[in-house]
């Protein structure tokens, strides 16, 4: 396994793990997103088809864009 997969896994774990630690569900969701499409495109490629591991990252991009959508609106009415 490359590095850049390795470090991609540590850091979506660790970021939705502090998400979750902030109870920012939105985001943390987003992550283990990210981290389910890392981790079935690259390590193991096998187990789903292309279209469903292609809808994980379309699924994380969705989430950060509706959570920066919602803090943006929630900062603003403030």
């Amino acid at each position: 396994m490359q590095f850049g997969v390795i470090f991609s896994l540590i850091g979506a774990a660790l970021a939705a793990g502090l998400f979750a630690f902030r109870r920012q569900w939105l985001m943390s969701l987003a992550w283990l997103f990210s981290l389910a499409y890392t981790t079935f495109s690259r390590v193991f490629p096998e187990v789903f088809p292309e279209p469903l591991v292609t809808c994980f990252s379309v699924t994380f991009l969705v989430l950060v864009v509706v959570a920066c959508w919602q803090n943006f609106y929630a900062k603003k009415a403030h």
